[in-house]
């Protein structure tokens, strides 16, 4: 996959107010592989107790163009970005979009998001297969 140096990384949460999660989740996917290619967008969506955790990268012309998309879509409210910068690799090469869930019934605090962001920042260079990999590590 090409793309111009730098490529923008991007971490949200938003809470999911649609009706149907499966069905919502199995759309988004299809989409994501259908669509994410062509923009070389590559990331990874974590749904846990009824929100989204998002990582995005890919050249910053498409990450924007999905981002605008992203806050407009009426299953998503209360958004909120996490980490917005730009990173000189991708961490999620081979993803279109890598989907996890854990559906255990609460939802995380802003708080404890925050708390886990800054953490990553202090640890961590700007790598979105290690924040998925840190964020799954800590929801077990």
């Amino acid at each position: 996959m090409t793309h111009r140096l730098p490529l923008r990384l991007v971490v949200y949460v938003a809470n999911y107010v649609g009706r149907d999660i499966d069905a919502d989740m199995a759309q988004i996917e299809q989409a994501s592989h259908r669509h994410n290619p062509s923009g070389q967008i590559t990331g990874a969506l974590l749904f846990d107790r009824g929100q989204f955790v998002q990582v995005i990268e890919g050249p910053h012309d498409a990450i924007s163009l999905l981002l605008d998309r992203l806050q407009r879509d009426p299953r998503i409210s209360e958004w909120q970005t996490l980490l917005d910068q730009d990173t000189d690799h991708r961490s999620c090469e081979s993803w279109a979009m890598r989907i996890l869930r854990t559906d255990n019934g609460e939802r995380v605090p802003v708080a404890i998001l925050d708390a886990f962001r800054d953490k990553y920042l202090r640890t961590f260079k700007a790598d979105a297969s290690g924040f998925i990999e840190l964020f799954t590590a800590i929801m077990q």
